[in-house]
């Protein structure tokens, strides 16, 4: 019995369609989400983060508020979240953004984690893996965009010839 391997090239190609139509629900809901951090007096962020040998983390959340009494540790009432679920044709209808009742009590800090986590699945695949990499996500209200400043680590061999 013979068994049929799948056709690659149009693995990678849905693949890439998926990636794309992902991406452009998630940036198409950047406005909202950037009204959400103004409105919750959000003044800056800035993410940090890092990642090699196929484990990566946020290293550090820092954030302004415009007014006194929240910190990175306060929760607010709800929140949006972006939800990707999976590859596949049901993918392109789990893709969304989500309003959520904060039941679960996530802070701001989880919340832009969270956020830097889905920038750099979509952006940046692999950010994590061999020699990894690492970078800043910023944003402040003022210029209201998203800023990555993100790096490769790549390693070089430099060899050396001797003759004694």
């Amino acid at each position: 019995m013979s068994s049929k391997l799948p056709d690659m090239k149009k693995l990678m190609k849905d693949i890439e369609e998926e990636q794309k139509d992902s991406l452009f629900i998630f940036n198409s809901g950047m406005d909202t989400y950037k009204n959400w951090l103004k409105a919750h007096s959000i003044q800056n962020f800035q993410v940090n983060y890092t990642g090699y040998a196929d484990d990566g983390e946020i290293q550090d959340v820092s954030i302004n508020f415009t007014k006194d009494g929240n910190t990175k540790d306060s929760i607010p009432s709800e929140y949006l979240s972006f939800e990707r679920e999976g590859y596949g044709k049901e993918s392109k209808e789990g893709t969304r953004w989500r309003d959520n009742k904060n039941e679960s009590k996530r802070t701001f800090e989880d919340i832009l984690s969270d956020l830097a986590y889905d920038i750099l699945s979509l952006m940046y695949g692999g950010w994590e893996i061999n020699d990894g990499s690492s970078g800043t996500i910023r944003w402040n209200s003022t210029e209201n965009k998203i800023k990555v400043e993100h790096g490769w680590n790549i390693q070089t061999t430099e060899e050396e010839r001797a003759s004694i």
